[in-house]
């Protein structure tokens, strides 16, 4: 049994910007952190509301996630992928709806501030992603949301094509 790898990165160019991934044998779970850390620094601000729009700013693509992440539970590992382009990291997470994929949810960060453990925790993903089996109900297409829709389209507008010739 695989144990878990835990990954905490943040921007290089705004280190307030903070964001752990852990990885379980099956699953991910991508956590926002440093948001109860600031909180003493939005107490202290001569102007509370701009600090807080601030905070919430450099907060704004991991508190979606967590968002998400609370809404649909953990991500499966089959659905979270990792690209390190030089000093960028990039994450992108498919939120399962009824067991098929109806969206990505990109996470982007355009400097990291330790490209050694990127780079590892990248590999740590690909090399567990290959292990496993998709929790897809169907394959290709089908796994996705709008190749349902798709194919429901494409049977009316050929049902609708019949019966406008027949009449």
């Amino acid at each position: 049994m695989a144990k878990t790898y835990t990954y905490t990165t943040r921007d290089a160019q705004n280190p307030a910007s903070v964001v752990t991934i852990t990885l379980y044998p099956r699953f991910a779970r991508v956590n926002l952190t440093g948001m109860w850390d600031q909180l003493a620094a939005l107490g202290d601000a001569v102007d509370a509301w701009q600090e807080a729009g601030a905070q919430l700013a450099s907060q704004a693509t991991p508190i979606t996630l967590k968002l998400i992440e609370a809404l649909s539970g953990p991500i499966h590992l089959s659905d979270l992928w990792a690209e390190l382009d030089g000093e960028r990291l990039q994450l992108i997470a498919w939120q399962r709806v009824r067991g098929l994929r109806l969206a990505p949810v990109t996470l982007d960060i355009p400097q990291v501030d330790n490209l050694e453990a990127a780079a590892a925790f990248v590999d740590e993903l690909a090399e567990r992603r290959q292990s496993l089996q998709s929790p897809a109900l169907f394959p290709g297409p089908l796994d996705y949301w709008a190749g349902w829709v798709g194919l429901a389209f494409a049977i009316f507008a050929v049902l609708w094509l019949r019966s406008s010739r027949s009449s």
